[in-house]
């Protein structure tokens, strides 16, 4: 495995590391500078410069517009830091890049609304439009259904059926789908009526051996 295997672990990402994985760029690899008074960060540690790291434009492009949708609230963050120990400026003080915290599920749904759909956030593929909860039309458990079998068809032989893979992503994740009851434990029910729709394999039986 390599790094972004395991950073696929995190459920949080600070804005620096978040902007080097949507560029496809490992975290490892960012490099911090000062430039003027500002913290700056840079990727490229084989092209240094007199001023430090040579700036990837696509990086710089990510982690500015991170920067900027935290700032007018359109990226909700998990947590929010900020430096004080730098010059003040215009507009307050200097969000800081390396502390503030995006959950996983903010930031996939705000890559989705801006037409990202593929890439480490999305490691299953393509998510269509209507599987976002920004879609007008968003139905929970249809997305649900489609989600769970995009999961399940990926699987090698695990010695399970499809409808046990399903069941099981689909109990994991039924808190995203609103198929949760108050203390927060699946609803067999609508566990149920959703592994139906996505298993494919209606005959059953017992699973394959791997």
């Amino acid at each position: 495995m390599d790094e972004f295997d395991y950073w696929r672990l995190a459920d949080t990402f600070s804005l620096v590391d978040a902007a080097a994985l949507i560029c496809g760029i490992p975290p490892s690899e960012i490099r911090k500078d000062e430039l003027d008074g500002q913290i700056c960060f840079y990727f490229s540690p084989s092209e240094k410069t007199p001023q430090g790291y040579k700036l990837n434009n696509n990086f710089y492009a990510v982690l500015k517009t991170l920067k900027n949708a935290v700032r007018t609230k359109t990226l909700k963050v998990s947590h929010e830091a900020y430096l004080f120990n730098n010059l003040p400026l215009p507009q307050g003080p200097e969000l800081n890049l390396e502390e503030t915290l995006v959950g996983l599920k903010d930031l996939r749904n705000w890559l989705a609304s801006r037409g990202f759909k593929t890439g480490f956030f999305f490691p299953e593929g393509e998510t269509a439009d209507y599987l976002t909860k920004e879609h007008p039309k968003y139905a929970p458990k249809l997305a649900a259904c489609v989600r769970a079998w995009q999961y399940a068809i990926k699987l090698p032989d695990n010695g399970k059926t499809p409808k046990q893979n399903i069941d099981k992503w689909l109990r994991e994740h039924a808190s995203e789908f609103g198929m949760t009851d108050p203390d927060g434990r699946p609803i067999e029910s609508a566990i149920e009526q959703c592994s139906k729709v996505a298993n494919w394999e209606t005959k059953g039986g017992a699973p394959k051996t791997p």
